[in-house]
């Protein structure tokens, strides 16, 4: 069993002097290296110290008109926030604020590097530990009692969440009212697909009456669903295979 950490006058400072300039992870591994993540959370938590500014988020440098004119590269991310991603909104000294978040297991960091890279984010992927806890972290959930490490990407940017919005139809609790993006062309509406199939979707290869079978599901809304099949269904078939586009591998 751990033994409780005494604070001193110096480090309840140091706390109150950076908790709002930088997330708290960011904040335990740059100030309080021997602490780790839920004893500096819950001294926070404990001072009344409440995150509001989040300069940290601002400071850092976005391509904010990434998602303003719909191409093959950005439909293809919008398709993959749609799966993975989250659009939410904090009320903040500066009025409400809307941002974006991404977050994956650990073992997918390399895909969210990417986005980074394309959108050409300054900022820092953060490393996170989801544990089996009663604890009221917003990353815990309940995993069986097992711990599982995940990478989150995070910011706030008015524009990109209001084209993503208008071009891509991406709200805050998509996942209840997903639609079709509006009026994508076919190559940008398979690009979407593509990139939602790699975030909420599953490729499985069987055996079928003998014969080896390849299969293809999405988790979404109905009128999403029916709209995928839509789209997929205008695929050309050639030989009873559907024919790949080059731009899409």
């Amino acid at each position: 069993m751990s033994v409780p950490h005494i604070w001193t006058n110096d480090e309840i400072a140091l706390l109150r002097d950076k908790y709002d300039t930088i997330t708290l992870p960011e904040l335990q591994k740059l100030y309080f290296p021997k602490l780790n993540y839920e004893q500096v959370r819950c001294k926070k938590r404990s001072l009344g110290l409440k995150s509001t500014n989040q300069q940290h988020q601002w400071n850092c440098y976005k391509n904010e008109n990434f998602f303003s004119e719909p191409n093959l590269l950005n439909s293809y991310w919008a398709g993959f926030i749609a799966a993975d991603g989250n659009i939410y909104s904090i009320i903040t000294s500066r009025g409400e604020v809307k941002g974006l978040k991404i977050q994956l297991s650990s073992k997918d960091q390399e895909h969210l590097e990417k986005f980074k890279k394309d959108i050409e984010y300054t900022g820092n992927i953060l490393d996170e530990t989801i544990k089996h806890t009663k604890l009221t972290h917003p990353q815990t959930i309940n995993m069986n009692g097992k711990t599982y490490y995940s990478c989150r990407m995070q910011f706030c940017n008015k524009k990109i969440c209001k084209d993503l919005e208008q071009n891509f139809n991406i709200t805050q609790r998509k996942s209840l009212t997903m639609v079709s993006p509006n009026q994508l062309s076919f190559a940008n509406s398979l690009a979407f697909i593509k990139g939602y199939s790699d975030g909420d979707g599953c490729i499985s290869i069987y055996q079928k009456r003998g014969k080896r079978q390849i299969g293809w599901s999405l988790i979404g809304t109905y009128d999403f669903l029916v709209w995928v099949r839509q789209i997929v269904n205008q695929i050309p078939i050639v030989n009873n295979q559907w024919k790949s586009n080059p731009s899409l591998d």
